[in-house]
């Protein structure tokens, strides 16, 4: 073969080559991004939720709620920022209309109806529970409801399984209310102003502590599933993605675990706890509220944990003193107090500051590995037996296989070291385990009476000045 032919034959199959990876581009580019892959290249996923209780809300560490830590945990796998819309309206329709990726509020799979929506695995089921005043005859079915009037929102009665209930009960009067906030509705109960309403079984638990006077009665319809909801379409890259991690946290146990944060009722609260803290809350708490504020705004505090805390050291009572020294209403020893510059640890006012300075301290001085909510439980853990104490309880659940970062591992190996086997292995020795395990669980119950409380509040002036009580 000649240098020209040869030549020629290069030039063909370099031609031929280019041809084939300009028609491989071609195709490449001709194909369009799955939605899991549009989610991961813009660097963020949006979804849909309510504002509310059971769902995402603003609290000491920035927003948490159940549906938030469920899906915050879905955009950290896809290592991308979480965007929430809040949509209290129509979730699904706003969903359908493609600006957003998925619908996390509390949407039941029997909501959609005839809409094209896929629901992932269900994370949760609830019930509708009617309500009644604990001073109150009990009512035992619906047929004992006859001639009664029983109270539920707008948003409430639209509901599918609301809806079949109320037409195969016509001989209940059932009213709809001028709210949409199911918290109203036990408030009101709670405070004689209804006799009875319907709510859902999650928002009944998560207030249970907070309107002891509102009991529950029975359940109304069948258990319905709560699910994650997607658009149905051809493209299920993302809702597949959902779905795996969904399982996952089922299988490892974090589903549980963040059920339970919220859901699971602390044995050692009762009514009676809850009660008195609305009476103390008037009668104890409100001449020293200016300083409760100040103080938690100069050390950058959320004020109702810094009063949960008080609470517990001592019922916001300020001439108190224990056995072993420590006085005031936020129980500072005199080593304490000296450090944090309070004088007199009886002046609530120098005690509110002092304590608020205390857990500034401990909260800046917590490892950098523990992070959100994790971090203000070891602060509230070391503010009731010293920072020592729980690395100690840190060092053991890490030797023991557990996440020394996270609290509700180092909460279960608090209690072993008040045993020899272990505290004479420890740094800093014996302590009462279980003290601030309880210290801990007390006032994140406090903290959380107290975040429902000044809600109800600012609901309560937003009725009465005329607004929409669910704006």
């Amino acid at each position: 073969m000649d240098i020209r032919n040869l030549s020629n034959l290069v030039i063909r199959h370099l031609l031929l080559l280019t041809c084939l990876a300009l028609s491989a581009i071609l195709v490449e580019r001709s194909v369009p991004q799955s939605h899991l892959e549009r989610v991961i290249e813009s660097g963020e996923i949006r979804v849909i939720s309510r504002n509310g209780p059971t769902t995402y809300y603003e609290g000491s560490n920035g927003l948490t709620g159940y549906g938030y830590k469920l899906v915050k945990g879905f955009a950290s796998q896809l290592g991308v920022k979480l965007v929430i819309v809040n949509e209290p309206q129509a979730p699904l329709l706003r969903l359908l209309n493609g600006q957003e990726d998925m619908v996390v509020a509390a949407i039941t799979t029997n909501e959609a109806g005839d809409l094209p929506v896929r629901f992932a695995d269900p994370h949760r089921q609830i019930q509708f529970e009617l309500i009644s005043h604990v001073d109150l005859p009990v009512p035992t079915d619906l047929a004992s409801l006859e001639g009664l009037r029983v109270e539920l929102t707008p948003e409430m009665a639209q509901h599918p399984e609301m809806q079949s209930i109320q037409a195969a009960n016509p001989q209940v009067i059932w009213h709809l209310a001028d709210t949409n906030d199911q918290a109203d509705l036990l408030s009101r109960v709670h405070r004689g102003q209804l006799e009875l309403a319907v709510v859902d079984s999650d928002t009944l638990l998560l207030h249970q502590y907070s309107f002891v006077n509102a009991q529950p009665a029975f359940t109304l319809g069948k258990p319905m599933d709560l699910a994650w909801a997607f658009a149905a379409s051809v493209d299920v890259s993302l809702y597949q993605a959902a779905q795996s991690y969904m399982q996952q946290i089922k299988q490892s146990g974090r589903l549980e675990r963040i059920t339970a944060e919220f859901f699971q009722p602390n044995e050692e609260m009762t009514s009676v706890d809850a009660l008195l803290l609305s009476q103390h809350l008037e009668q104890r708490l409100t001449p020293h509220m200016d300083d409760m504020k100040r103080a938690s705004e100069e050390f950058n505090l959320d004020w109702r944990l810094l009063a949960a805390i008080g609470y517990k050291e001592s019922q916001w009572l300020t001439k108190i003193e224990s056995p072993t020294g420590v006085k005031g209403m936020m129980m500072l020893t005199k080593i304490t107090a000296k450090a944090m510059g309070v004088q007199d640890r009886e002046d609530p006012r120098q005690a509110i500051f002092g304590a608020a300075k205390l857990f500034r301290y401990l909260l800046d001085n917590q490892p950098e590995a523990i992070q959100g909510e994790d971090r203000v439980h070891f602060a509230l853990a070391s503010y009731n037996q010293g920072m020592g104490h729980i690395e100690d309880a840190r060092r053991l659940t890490q030797r023991t296989g557990g996440d020394p970062n996270r609290w509700h591992d180092v909460r279960e190996r608090l209690p072993l070291l008040s045993m020899r086997q272990y505290y004479s292995q420890a740094r800093h020795g014996y302590m009462r385990g279980k003290e601030p395990v309880a210290f801990v669980d007390k006032v994140w119950d406090y903290y959380k009476m107290l975040v429902w409380h000044e809600q109800q509040e600012n609901l309560r002036l937003a009725t009465a000045s005329g607004n929409p009580a669910w704006l």
